[in-house]
């Protein structure tokens, strides 16, 4: 999502995952999208990624007062962290609250899953349960709105 969205024009991304792998592609698909990055390793400044904890990672950046126009939670399905196991059907809500203090006033968090245990109207009531607790204690937020996006036909 971070190569894509630097192609189309954000100035700043940040990603966040526990697989060094994964962040690993970060570099070559700004490189091959005409993407210039910061000088700082292993990716830059402008577009950066973070090795760790999404969890510990999103409560970081919060208590710093980081926000983004675009927030995105893609994680897998299942994982285990520090000997913590993680499951999208369990923890979704929780990675949603985490997320909800990153978004910019007028911002957008998208969250995603491909877990097939969390079929898309549980999804969106964990999500949206999430989200309204957190704006009932967030006096910015005036509204949750919650909207299934289709796939593109094929």
């Amino acid at each position: 999502y971070s190569a894509a969205a630097a192609a189309g024009g954000a100035t700043r991304t940040l990603s966040v995952d526990v697989d060094r792998n994964w962040l690993a592609y970060l570099a070559p698909s700004l490189e091959a999208n005409g993407v210039a990055n910061g000088p700082r390793e292993p990716v830059g400044e402008v577009h950066d990624c973070i090795y760790g904890d999404c969890f510990d990672w999103l409560k970081r950046l919060a208590k710093r007062g980081e926000t983004f126009d675009v927030v995105i939670l893609d994680p897998p399905s299942t994982s285990t962290v520090n000997k913590k196991r993680w499951s999208a059907a369990r923890d979704y809500g929780a990675l949603a609250t985490l997320a909800a203090p990153l978004v910019a006033p007028n911002g957008r968090l998208f969250c995603t899953t491909n877990s097939r245990k969390l079929l898309p109207r549980k999804f969106a009531r964990t999500c949206g349960l999430a989200l309204k607790d957190f704006a009932a204690t967030a006096p910015a937020i005036k509204d949750v709105v919650l909207e299934r996006v289709a796939p593109p036909a094929v």
